[in-house]
């Protein structure tokens, strides 16, 4: 009886350490998995941080060489010059990165000329 016992006991135990040991097999599994996929998502929002951030650079980079030829720049042409900008919709940087990154609607850019009820 002591006998059976013991056998019960230890495939019970061996049991328990085989599914442990498959539980933390799957674990480090998933967490490597998920390590992954972050790492692919915080690419993808760096490339679009970069592409956002580039449209300021290059966007500026002109104004700024129709501003140097200009022989005395003034109040007027300064606002001539720049006023293009305003119609590029040159939204910051960050803003990109709430289509990678869950964020809640009331964190997100508004648009110019967008109502107040409505964000994009």
């Amino acid at each position: 009886m002591v006998g059976v016992r013991l056998q019960v006991l230890g495939v019970v135990l061996l049991g328990l350490l085989v599914s442990g040991g498959a539980g933390l097999l799957m674990h480090r599994v998933e967490r490597d998995n998920a390590d992954q996929a972050i790492g692919r998502r915080t690419a993808a929002v760096q490339d679009a941080v970069g592409s956002a951030t580039q449209r300021y650079v290059d966007a500026l980079q002109l104004v700024a060489g129709g501003l140097e030829a200009l022989a005395e720049p003034d109040p007027a042409a300064f606002t001539t010059a720049t006023e293009p900008l305003g119609r590029l919709w040159l939204a910051p940087p960050a803003s990109t990165t709430w289509w990678w990154c869950p964020t809640p609607v009331s964190m997100r850019p508004r648009r110019p000329g967008a109502s107040a009820g409505r964000r994009n």
